[in-house]
Protein backbone atom coordinates (compact mmCIF):
# COMPACT_ATOMS: atom_id res chain seq x y z
CA UNK A 1 0.00 0.00 0.00
CA UNK A 2 2.89 2.35 0.89
CA UNK A 3 4.54 1.62 -2.46
CA UNK A 4 1.28 2.38 -4.27
CA UNK A 5 1.13 5.74 -2.54
CA UNK A 6 4.72 6.54 -3.50
CA UNK A 7 4.29 5.70 -7.17
CA UNK A 8 0.81 7.08 -7.79
CA UNK A 9 0.62 10.07 -10.12
CA UNK A 10 -2.23 12.54 -9.79
CA UNK A 11 -4.21 13.19 -12.93
CA UNK A 12 -2.59 16.09 -14.81
CA UNK A 13 -4.49 19.33 -15.12
CA UNK A 14 -5.08 19.90 -18.80
CA UNK A 15 -6.33 23.43 -18.26
CA UNK A 16 -5.70 25.81 -15.38
CA UNK A 17 -7.78 28.49 -13.69
CA UNK A 18 -7.59 30.30 -10.34
CA UNK A 19 -8.06 27.75 -7.57
CA UNK A 20 -10.97 29.60 -6.03
CA UNK A 21 -13.09 29.11 -9.15
CA UNK A 22 -15.55 26.24 -9.26
CA UNK A 23 -15.26 23.45 -11.80
CA UNK A 24 -18.46 24.66 -13.47
CA UNK A 25 -16.99 28.15 -13.89
CA UNK A 26 -13.83 26.48 -15.22
CA UNK A 27 -15.81 24.75 -17.90
CA UNK A 28 -17.63 27.94 -18.82
CA UNK A 29 -14.16 29.37 -19.47
CA UNK A 30 -13.47 26.45 -21.80
CA UNK A 31 -16.62 26.76 -23.87
CA UNK A 32 -16.11 30.51 -24.11
CA UNK A 33 -12.74 29.86 -25.70
CA UNK A 34 -10.45 30.93 -22.84
CA UNK A 35 -7.97 28.06 -23.01
CA UNK A 36 -4.73 28.33 -21.04
CA UNK A 37 -1.68 26.24 -21.95
CA UNK A 38 -0.11 26.24 -18.47
CA UNK A 39 -0.63 22.90 -16.81
CA UNK A 40 -0.78 20.75 -19.94
CA UNK A 41 1.16 17.49 -19.60
CA UNK A 42 4.91 17.34 -20.04
CA UNK A 43 6.26 15.83 -23.23
CA UNK A 44 7.97 12.45 -23.19
CA UNK A 45 10.22 11.35 -26.03
CA UNK A 46 10.15 7.82 -24.59
CA UNK A 47 6.67 6.58 -23.58
CA UNK A 48 8.25 4.12 -21.11
CA UNK A 49 10.26 6.78 -19.26
CA UNK A 50 9.20 7.69 -15.69
CA UNK A 51 6.95 10.66 -15.12
CA UNK A 52 7.76 11.26 -11.46
CA UNK A 53 10.57 11.68 -9.02
CA UNK A 54 10.60 12.43 -5.29
CA UNK A 55 12.45 15.30 -3.63
CA UNK A 56 12.99 13.27 -0.50
CA UNK A 57 13.14 9.53 0.08
CA UNK A 58 10.31 9.76 2.60
CA UNK A 59 8.14 12.07 0.51
CA UNK A 60 4.97 10.77 -1.11
CA UNK A 61 4.37 13.92 -3.15
CA UNK A 62 5.36 13.27 -6.76
CA UNK A 63 7.01 16.01 -8.78
CA UNK A 64 6.35 15.93 -12.51
CA UNK A 65 9.57 16.11 -14.51
CA UNK A 66 10.13 16.58 -18.22
CA UNK A 67 12.12 13.84 -19.94
CA UNK A 68 12.04 15.46 -23.36
CA UNK A 69 15.43 16.36 -24.83
CA UNK A 70 13.78 18.96 -27.02
CA UNK A 71 13.88 22.68 -26.43
CA UNK A 72 11.20 24.91 -24.97
CA UNK A 73 10.08 25.96 -28.44
CA UNK A 74 9.27 22.34 -29.34
CA UNK A 75 7.44 21.83 -26.06
CA UNK A 76 5.42 24.99 -26.64
CA UNK A 77 4.49 23.72 -30.09
CA UNK A 78 3.34 20.45 -28.54
CA UNK A 79 1.15 22.33 -26.07
CA UNK A 80 -0.41 24.27 -28.92
CA UNK A 81 -1.22 20.95 -30.60
CA UNK A 82 -3.00 19.84 -27.43
CA UNK A 83 -4.99 23.07 -27.44
CA UNK A 84 -5.89 22.49 -31.08
CA UNK A 85 -7.26 19.03 -30.23
CA UNK A 86 -9.34 20.49 -27.39
CA UNK A 87 -10.71 23.27 -29.58
CA UNK A 88 -11.58 20.81 -32.35
CA UNK A 89 -13.49 18.66 -29.86
CA UNK A 90 -15.49 21.69 -28.72
CA UNK A 91 -16.26 22.56 -32.34
CA UNK A 92 -17.80 19.12 -32.86
CA UNK A 93 -20.71 20.22 -30.68
CA UNK A 94 -21.52 23.45 -32.49
CA UNK A 95 -24.88 23.59 -34.15
CA UNK A 96 -24.85 23.21 -37.95
CA UNK A 97 -24.24 26.55 -39.63
CA UNK A 98 -22.32 28.09 -36.73
CA UNK A 99 -19.46 30.38 -37.63
CA UNK A 100 -15.97 28.92 -37.90
CA UNK A 101 -14.37 31.51 -35.63
CA UNK A 102 -13.30 31.00 -32.02
CA UNK A 103 -14.83 28.27 -29.89
CA UNK A 104 -17.05 30.53 -27.79
CA UNK A 105 -19.86 32.68 -29.08
CA UNK A 106 -21.87 30.12 -31.05
CA UNK A 107 -24.62 27.79 -29.77
CA UNK A 108 -23.93 24.14 -29.10
CA UNK A 109 -26.08 21.09 -29.77
CA UNK A 110 -26.50 20.80 -25.98
CA UNK A 111 -28.10 24.25 -25.90
CA UNK A 112 -30.21 23.25 -28.89
CA UNK A 113 -31.51 20.22 -26.97
CA UNK A 114 -32.13 22.27 -23.81
CA UNK A 115 -34.35 24.62 -25.82
CA UNK A 116 -36.04 21.89 -27.85
CA UNK A 117 -36.97 19.51 -25.03
CA UNK A 118 -36.73 21.86 -22.03
CA UNK A 119 -33.89 20.42 -19.98
CA UNK A 120 -32.21 22.28 -17.11
CA UNK A 121 -29.27 24.61 -17.78
CA UNK A 122 -27.16 23.18 -14.95
CA UNK A 123 -27.70 19.72 -16.37
CA UNK A 124 -26.44 21.00 -19.72
CA UNK A 125 -23.21 22.34 -18.16
CA UNK A 126 -22.59 19.13 -16.22
CA UNK A 127 -23.23 16.78 -19.13
CA UNK A 128 -21.33 18.88 -21.67
CA UNK A 129 -18.36 18.97 -19.31
CA UNK A 130 -18.46 15.21 -18.83
CA UNK A 131 -18.64 14.48 -22.56
CA UNK A 132 -15.91 16.93 -23.57
CA UNK A 133 -13.44 15.76 -20.93
CA UNK A 134 -14.10 12.15 -21.89
CA UNK A 135 -13.41 12.91 -25.55
CA UNK A 136 -10.25 14.83 -24.63
CA UNK A 137 -9.08 11.77 -22.71
CA UNK A 138 -9.84 9.43 -25.63
CA UNK A 139 -8.14 11.69 -28.18
CA UNK A 140 -4.99 12.40 -26.15
CA UNK A 141 -4.65 8.72 -25.29
CA UNK A 142 -4.13 8.04 -29.00
CA UNK A 143 -1.98 11.11 -29.67
CA UNK A 144 0.15 11.05 -31.74
CA UNK A 145 -1.88 8.50 -33.73
CA UNK A 146 -0.22 5.24 -34.71
CA UNK A 147 -0.39 3.88 -38.26
CA UNK A 148 -3.14 1.51 -37.12
CA UNK A 149 -5.22 4.35 -35.65
CA UNK A 150 -4.71 6.49 -38.76
CA UNK A 151 -5.80 3.61 -40.99
CA UNK A 152 -8.91 2.98 -38.86
CA UNK A 153 -9.81 6.68 -39.03
CA UNK A 154 -9.48 6.82 -42.80
CA UNK A 155 -11.41 3.59 -43.31
CA UNK A 156 -14.36 5.28 -41.60
CA UNK A 157 -13.97 8.53 -43.51
CA UNK A 158 -12.53 10.68 -40.69
CA UNK A 159 -9.52 12.96 -41.10
CA UNK A 160 -9.03 14.08 -37.48
CA UNK A 161 -8.33 12.23 -34.27
CA UNK A 162 -11.08 14.20 -32.50
CA UNK A 163 -13.69 13.03 -35.02
CA UNK A 164 -12.63 9.42 -34.55
CA UNK A 165 -12.83 9.88 -30.76
CA UNK A 166 -16.43 11.10 -31.11
CA UNK A 167 -17.27 8.10 -33.30
CA UNK A 168 -15.83 5.61 -30.79
CA UNK A 169 -17.55 7.27 -27.84
CA UNK A 170 -20.88 7.32 -29.69
CA UNK A 171 -20.54 3.65 -30.63
CA UNK A 172 -20.05 2.57 -27.02
CA UNK A 173 -22.68 4.93 -25.61
CA UNK A 174 -25.43 3.61 -27.91
CA UNK A 175 -24.49 -0.05 -27.95
CA UNK A 176 -27.49 -1.02 -25.81
CA UNK A 177 -29.78 1.24 -27.85
CA UNK A 178 -28.84 -0.56 -31.08
CA UNK A 179 -29.48 -3.92 -29.43
CA UNK A 180 -32.88 -2.76 -28.18
CA UNK A 181 -33.84 -1.48 -31.65
CA UNK A 182 -32.87 -4.82 -33.15
CA UNK A 183 -34.84 -6.69 -30.49
CA UNK A 184 -38.08 -4.73 -31.04
CA UNK A 185 -37.46 -4.52 -34.81
CA UNK A 186 -37.22 -0.77 -35.32
CA UNK A 187 -34.60 1.34 -37.08
CA UNK A 188 -32.23 3.26 -34.77
CA UNK A 189 -31.92 7.05 -34.85
CA UNK A 190 -35.09 7.84 -36.85
CA UNK A 191 -34.23 11.47 -37.71
CA UNK A 192 -36.78 12.74 -40.22
CA UNK A 193 -38.87 9.58 -40.08
CA UNK A 194 -42.08 11.57 -39.61
CA UNK A 195 -41.43 13.22 -42.98
CA UNK A 196 -41.58 9.88 -44.77
CA UNK A 197 -45.09 9.79 -46.24
CA UNK A 198 -46.80 6.68 -47.46
CA UNK A 199 -47.74 8.41 -50.78
CA UNK A 200 -47.05 5.59 -53.21
CA UNK A 201 -47.39 2.97 -50.54
CA UNK A 202 -45.60 2.03 -47.36
CA UNK A 203 -42.85 0.12 -49.19
CA UNK A 204 -41.90 3.18 -51.24
CA UNK A 205 -41.81 5.41 -48.16
CA UNK A 206 -39.56 2.98 -46.30
CA UNK A 207 -37.21 2.68 -49.28
CA UNK A 208 -36.94 6.46 -49.72
CA UNK A 209 -36.38 7.03 -46.02
CA UNK A 210 -33.70 4.35 -45.77
CA UNK A 211 -31.91 5.70 -48.84
CA UNK A 212 -31.81 9.23 -47.41
CA UNK A 213 -30.74 7.97 -43.99
CA UNK A 214 -27.93 5.88 -45.46
CA UNK A 215 -26.73 8.89 -47.46
CA UNK A 216 -26.60 11.02 -44.30
CA UNK A 217 -24.74 8.38 -42.30
CA UNK A 218 -22.17 7.84 -45.07
CA UNK A 219 -21.29 11.54 -45.21
CA UNK A 220 -18.70 12.04 -42.43
CA UNK A 221 -19.64 15.71 -41.90
CA UNK A 222 -23.35 14.98 -41.57
CA UNK A 223 -22.63 11.90 -39.47
CA UNK A 224 -20.60 13.95 -36.98
CA UNK A 225 -23.47 16.43 -36.59
CA UNK A 226 -25.97 13.64 -35.99
CA UNK A 227 -23.71 11.84 -33.51
CA UNK A 228 -23.15 15.06 -31.55
CA UNK A 229 -26.93 15.64 -31.37
CA UNK A 230 -27.60 12.06 -30.29
CA UNK A 231 -24.95 12.18 -27.58
CA UNK A 232 -26.27 15.52 -26.28
CA UNK A 233 -29.88 14.33 -26.13
CA UNK A 234 -29.08 11.06 -24.41
CA UNK A 235 -26.73 12.60 -21.83
CA UNK A 236 -29.24 15.34 -20.98
CA UNK A 237 -31.98 12.74 -20.58
CA UNK A 238 -29.78 10.59 -18.40
CA UNK A 239 -28.78 13.54 -16.23
CA UNK A 240 -32.41 14.30 -15.28
CA UNK A 241 -33.97 10.84 -15.30
CA UNK A 242 -33.51 10.11 -11.59
CA UNK A 243 -35.04 6.71 -10.72
CA UNK A 244 -36.03 6.08 -14.33
CA UNK A 245 -32.42 5.01 -14.81
CA UNK A 246 -33.57 1.72 -13.30
CA UNK A 247 -35.68 1.32 -16.45
CA UNK A 248 -33.11 1.67 -19.25
CA UNK A 249 -35.38 0.42 -22.04
CA UNK A 250 -38.03 2.94 -21.02
CA UNK A 251 -35.43 5.67 -21.47
CA UNK A 252 -34.45 4.23 -24.85
CA UNK A 253 -38.13 4.34 -25.83
CA UNK A 254 -38.34 8.03 -24.83
CA UNK A 255 -35.09 8.82 -26.65
CA UNK A 256 -36.33 7.14 -29.83
CA UNK A 257 -39.65 8.99 -29.59
CA UNK A 258 -37.89 12.35 -29.19
CA UNK A 259 -35.59 11.75 -32.16
CA UNK A 260 -38.51 10.64 -34.32
CA UNK A 261 -40.45 13.80 -33.36
CA UNK A 262 -37.54 16.21 -33.89
CA UNK A 263 -38.98 18.09 -36.87
CA UNK A 264 -42.45 18.55 -35.35
CA UNK A 265 -41.80 19.34 -31.68
CA UNK A 266 -43.10 22.68 -30.41
CA UNK A 267 -41.02 23.67 -27.34
CA UNK A 268 -43.57 26.33 -26.35
CA UNK A 269 -46.19 23.66 -25.63
CA UNK A 270 -43.92 21.16 -23.88
CA UNK A 271 -43.60 20.64 -20.15
CA UNK A 272 -40.06 20.51 -18.80
CA UNK A 273 -38.43 17.10 -18.83
CA UNK A 274 -38.61 17.00 -15.03
CA UNK A 275 -42.36 17.65 -15.21
CA UNK A 276 -42.65 14.84 -17.75
CA UNK A 277 -40.98 12.14 -15.67
CA UNK A 278 -42.28 13.17 -12.22
CA UNK A 279 -45.74 11.55 -12.65
CA UNK A 280 -44.08 8.31 -13.79
CA UNK A 281 -41.81 8.21 -10.75
CA UNK A 282 -44.83 8.96 -8.54
CA UNK A 283 -46.59 5.95 -10.09
CA UNK A 284 -43.59 3.79 -9.20
CA UNK A 285 -43.66 5.11 -5.66
CA UNK A 286 -47.38 4.51 -5.20
CA UNK A 287 -47.05 0.98 -6.54
CA UNK A 288 -44.14 0.09 -4.27
CA UNK A 289 -45.61 1.56 -1.09
CA UNK A 290 -48.88 -0.38 -1.29
CA UNK A 291 -49.63 -1.91 2.08
CA UNK A 292 -50.75 -5.28 0.75
CA UNK A 293 -49.00 -7.75 -1.47
CA UNK A 294 -45.50 -8.34 -2.67
CA UNK A 295 -43.92 -9.28 -5.96
CA UNK A 296 -45.46 -10.52 -8.27
CA UNK A 297 -48.55 -8.68 -6.95
CA UNK A 298 -46.61 -5.41 -6.90
CA UNK A 299 -44.81 -4.15 -9.97
CA UNK A 300 -41.17 -3.18 -9.53
CA UNK A 301 -38.82 -1.27 -11.83
CA UNK A 302 -38.03 -4.32 -13.93
CA UNK A 303 -41.72 -5.06 -14.48
CA UNK A 304 -42.28 -1.53 -15.78
CA UNK A 305 -39.15 -1.79 -17.90
CA UNK A 306 -40.22 -5.07 -19.52
CA UNK A 307 -43.23 -3.30 -21.04
CA UNK A 308 -40.79 -1.72 -23.48
CA UNK A 309 -39.40 -5.09 -24.52
CA UNK A 310 -42.63 -5.83 -26.39
CA UNK A 311 -42.27 -5.07 -30.10
CA UNK A 312 -46.04 -4.83 -30.86
CA UNK A 313 -46.54 -2.19 -28.15
CA UNK A 314 -43.51 -0.18 -29.32
CA UNK A 315 -44.71 -0.30 -32.95
CA UNK A 316 -48.27 0.63 -32.04
CA UNK A 317 -47.21 3.61 -29.95
CA UNK A 318 -44.29 4.95 -32.00
CA UNK A 319 -45.48 3.88 -35.44
CA UNK A 320 -43.22 2.86 -38.30
CA UNK A 321 -41.82 4.62 -41.35
CA UNK A 322 -44.69 6.20 -43.26
CA UNK A 323 -47.29 5.37 -40.61
CA UNK A 324 -47.97 7.42 -37.46
CA UNK A 325 -48.26 5.76 -34.08
CA UNK A 326 -50.77 6.33 -31.31
CA UNK A 327 -48.23 8.41 -29.41
CA UNK A 328 -47.98 10.99 -32.17
CA UNK A 329 -45.39 13.74 -31.78
CA UNK A 330 -43.53 13.92 -28.47
CA UNK A 331 -45.43 16.23 -26.11
CA UNK A 332 -44.09 15.03 -22.80
CA UNK A 333 -47.18 12.83 -22.47
CA UNK A 334 -45.80 9.68 -20.87
CA UNK A 335 -48.92 9.33 -18.71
Amino acid sequence: REMAQRTSVPAPSWLTWPEEDTSKKNFIDVIEGRLISDGLPTIRSNPDSPLTTFDDERSTDPVVVSTSPRGKADDAGQLLEYETIIRNILRLFRTPGSSSGRVGGSPTVFEEMVHKFRFQEDNYLNQYEDVVYTLISIALRDYPPTNETTRAMRDRGFSRLEEYALYRYHWKLFKNYRRWCQYVNIKPFPWGENKAKAGKGLTGAVAAFEKDKEKQRKNPKTLLQLMAREIALWKLMWGESANLRHCPEMLLFIFHWMVKSWDDVDPATLPTFIETITPVINEFWEEMRRAQGDHPVKMNYEDFNEIFHKAPLVHRWLGVVGRAGLGGVWKGNLI
